[in-house]
């Protein structure tokens, strides 16, 4: 049985998107788990676990709380209603497993969900039978920007959508495979979100090696489209177009610019795209949004997390698709 609140949150992993993130002067701030618990009054941080020493000490001294090395251990000092996985990949089945057979009500996992060659289901249902909740953190659902774009694809301001193009890619260097399931997984579950329904994959194809390119059709409710995971750029790109019959929308990270379709200033007789609203989002409350739901779920029993393990799984299911993982 749950506490009230505020509810007791223990953490695993002790690293960047933990609490370290938060140093970093230019992101928006929540930009962890801890800085986003801290934020939430129905919250309360009363462990951390990490098998690293020099992790531990380094939390122990800017938060204070107790810090430990072994799950089992933890759980026998402290009662989490809410415990948030924060590991490497190769890690998040072990913990989950370990906290669905500790019967924590509420379980946040990072991105991706796991491993390409792990299976989820049995465990998403087990936690399913006993009644306890997994989140994943596809931070995007909860963000100010998305929301609206599924609202604006919702209200038919601008007809009905057609087609999507989304180009991902973190820098020069990076491998497109390593691409599609570290930060990919944030695209497919933001398509996910905007175009509710069945996916499939159409096609799938790549380059050569040297090109450092993975392309492929995708089709996400009724709509189809191409996913672009490519090294080679000296830049951060994550970014969605969407056409739509009568507009357009382009959204990502620092981006977001909405064209709408009016008689062509440039040919008679034709309709041209002309942008109408283009801003950029001073805080779009990603990180908050997902400490709040996850208060809400503890408060409310019967709440369904915005971003499910299911959700999650799916994700991660694509991306097995795609790699062509069997």
């Amino acid at each position: 049985m749950s506490h009230q609140p505020p509810y007791p949150v223990a953490i695993v992993g002790l690293g960047r998107i933990a609490w370290k993130l938060e140093k970093d002067s230019l992101r928006e701030k929540p930009a962890t788990h801890v800085g986003a618990i801290f934020e939430e009054p129905r919250l309360q941080l009363v462990a951390g676990l990490d098998r690293d020493e020099g992790a531990r000490d380094g939390f122990h001294r800017e938060y204070q709380v107790p810090v430990f090395s072994d799950f089992d251990t933890m759980l026998g000092e402290v009662h989490p209603d809410f415990l948030v996985i924060a590991t490497h990949p190769d890690s998040h089945l072990q913990y989950l497993r370990k906290a669905v057979e500790a019967r924590i009500p509420l379980i946040l996992c990072e991105k991706p969900l796991g491993m390409v060659e792990e299976r989820f289901s049995p465990l998403l249902n087990r936690a399913q039978r006993l009644g306890l909740r997994i989140m994943v953190n596809h931070e995007r659902r909860y963000s100010r920007d998305w929301q609206a774009a599924r609202t604006l694809i919702e209200s038919d301001e601008l007809g009905r959508p057609l087609s999507f193009y989304a180009r991902i890619s973190m820098g020069r260097t990076r491998d497109p495979t390593s691409v599609l399931f570290w930060d990919g997984t944030h695209m497919l579950d933001a398509l996910r979100f905007l175009f509710p329904g069945s996916w499939k994959v159409l096609d799938r194809w790549s380059g050569k090696k040297s090109c450092g390119k993975l392309v492929a059709q995708l089709q996400f409710g009724s709509v189809c489209g191409i996913l672009d995971v490519s090294s080679g750029y000296d830049h951060l790109v994550f970014e969605l177009e969407v056409q739509f019959t009568a507009g357009r929308l382009r959204i990502g990270n620092g981006i977001w610019e909405v064209w709408h379709s009016q008689p062509s200033p440039f040919y008679e007789g034709f309709r041209s795209l002309v942008r109408r609203e283009e801003r950029v989002w001073s805080t779009t409350n990603y990180f908050r949004g997902v400490m709040t739901d996850a208060a809400d779920c503890l408060e409310d029993p019967s709440r369904k997390p915005l971003s499910t393990g299911r959700d999650g799984w799916e994700a991660l299911k694509i991306i097995r698709t795609l790699l062509g993982v069997h």
